[in-house]
């Protein structure tokens, strides 16, 4: 059986039938709820979901929830999971604090590129990472680079006491 866990970005494209990317996710997911499967998110992922929803659209959101609940086992953010992604974020600002903007990778290009205010929800990506690695869960994400980015922080930490 197949345990995915899913980041925000990969359900909001999922969830939103106006994003350029849906029909491409819509099929993704299709596939995988053909074989056997579970799926897996946190509160963190919920909460980036259903904060983008507008305050005067409570059908939206109900509608939203609905389908979260249906779909998903909630785990619970552990210490180990934060301990990995404290460390993931050190080793990324160590690796990257002498590089030009040109020489960064995709999680830093995607933090120069967008406003303020995305900094903090791009670092939520650490935690929905370390989250599917402690538990063991493959990683179903919107944002390939960020991905790449994080298995490569991963493969150069000592990650086994954080198991």
């Amino acid at each position: 059986m197949n345990k995915y866990f899913f980041d925000a970005n990969y359900l909001i494209k999922l969830l939103d039938k106006k994003h350029v990317n849906h029909a491409e996710i819509r099929e993704n997911f299709m596939e995988k709820l053909a074989e056997p499967h579970e799926f897996y998110m946190t509160e963190l992922v919920r909460y980036e979901v259903i904060r983008g929803i507008k305050w005067n659209n409570p059908e939206e959101e109900n509608l939203y929830e609905t389908a979260l609940k249906n779909y998903f086992h909630f785990v619970e953010i552990k210490k180990p999971i934060i301990d990995l992604a404290i460390k993931l974020h050190q080793l990324h600002t160590f690796q990257h604090q002498d590089k030009l903007p040109s020489e960064k990778c995709a999680l830093c290009q995607q933090m120069i590129s967008t406003n303020k205010l995305n900094i903090d929800k791009r670092r939520f990506d650490m935690f929905h990472f370390a989250t599917a690695k402690i538990y063991g869960y493959e990683m179903v994400s919107g944002d390939k680079g960020v991905n790449v980015t994080l298995e490569k922080l991963y493969q150069d930490l000592n990650v086994s006491r954080f198991k």
